[in-house]
């Protein structure tokens, strides 16, 4: 995200990630809440800017691809919120600008 909006501090950037991690799903609305999902990754995540008092837009997701960093990370690692000590292992997790958007898990 920092690669695409340079300009924003690092209280923003933890502000934008808290509301995009914190959309509140459930099993009636899994679809509107994908879509909401998909609605900030497309046009942006709205902000306020204190020293300019006014609402500014970051964006997580480039239009141009060469200017979103891609990676897979095999064999990703997540503690688990219940316990301290259990985590969740996925195979293969797609990170768009540091954010994870695919999990894929292999079989044999």
């Amino acid at each position: 995200m920092q690669l695409i909006n340079p300009y924003l501090t690092t209280e923003h950037r933890e502000e934008i990630i808290d509301k995009l991690i914190n959309i509140p799903f459930s099993y009636k609305k899994l679809t509107e809440g994908n879509f909401e999902f998909f609605q900030k990754l497309v046009k942006g995540e709205d902000y306020f800017d204190k020293k300019l008092q006014t609402y500014k837009k970051a964006y997580l997701i480039a239009e141009e691809l060469k200017k979103n960093d891609f990676s897979f990370v095999q064999q990703f690692k997540v503690k688990k919120q219940t316990s301290e000590e259990e985590f969740v292992v996925f195979d293969l997790v797609l990170f768009i600008n540091g954010i994870p958007l695919t999990i894929i898990e292999v079989k044999n």
